[in-house]
């Protein structure tokens, strides 16, 4: 897995790893990311440097 980036807020550390603009490819990269043992991934998506939904996301991708 690759990291693009770590984001600390508080006392809490985000690591993002690798990047798409497939939700499918998205979605394999969390069950990776969740049998290598980080059980509370989930997907972000993100238009540019910002953060949206995953529901405009995929408005995006029509």
């Amino acid at each position: 897995m690759k990291l693009i980036s770590k984001q600390k807020t508080g006392n809490l550390y985000r690591y993002f790893y690798q990047q798409s603009s497939s939700y499918e490819e998205a979605q394999k990269y969390l069950k990776k990311a969740k049998s290598k043992g980080f059980s509370n991934a989930f997907i972000v998506a993100f238009d540019g440097d910002k953060k949206i939904t995953i529901s405009d996301a995929l408005d995006l991708l029509k």
